[in-house]
C-alpha cells in the first residue's frame, strides 16, 4: 500500500480521536511529498498512533501533541511517531502489543531490510522505523 494511503487511514482514525480528545490532542505533521508513493505494509502506522494517543495523550490532563515525520534518506524511508511522555507515570518494561505487530509487519520487506527503534528521550517517546524506500509497485508486503 502506499503510505499515502496509509496516511490517508490515520486521518480518518485522528478524526474520530479528535472528536473525543478536542483541543488535547495535537497533531503536527511533517510529511515530505515525495515518499507518499513508497511501499509499506498495509496497517503499519496505526498500531504506533494508537499508542502514542493512548501512552501520550489520553491520560495527561493537557493532553499533548503526536508528531508525524516521513522522509527519504538515500534510498531509505524514514517514519517518525512521537508523543509526549508523562514524567509521573509508572515505566513500563519491554515492548508492548502494538510494537509486537508492527516489526511483525516489517518482516515483509526481509528479516534485515527494515528496522523499529523505540525510545524515551527526555518528555518525548519516539519510534523510528527506517525501511527501503520502494516506488510504485514494488513488493512491500503490500
Amino acid at each position: 500500500m502506499p503510505l499515502g494511503e496509509e496516511l490517508a487511514l490515520i486521518d480518518r482514525y485522528l478524526d474520530i480521536e479528535q472528536v473525543r480528545f478536542g483541543a488535547r490532542l495535537k497533531v503536527e505533521r511533517t510529511i515530505d511529498p515525495g515518499v507518499l508513493g513508497c511501499r509499506v505494509p498495509p496497517l503499519l502506522l496505526q498500531p504506533l498512533v494508537e499508542n502514542a494517543i493512548k501512552h501520550g495523550v489520553q491520560d495527561a490532563v493537557e493532553g499533548g501533541a503526536v508528531r508525524l515525520e516521513a522522509r527519504r534518506d538515500g534510498a531509505r524511508l524514514i517514519v517518525n511517531v512521537e508523543n509526549p511522555v508523562d514524567s509521573g507515570a509508572p515505566s513500563r518494561r519491554g515492548e508492548g502489543v502494538g510494537l509486537e505487530n508492527v516489526r511483525r509487519r516489517l518482516l515483509a520487506f526481509g528479516p534485515s531490510e527494515a528496522r523499529l527503534a523505540a525510545a524515551a528521550d527526555g518528555a518525548r517517546f519516539r519510534v523510528t522505523l527506517d525501511l527501503p524506500a520502494i516506488d510504485g509497485e514494488g513488493d512491500a508486503g503490500a
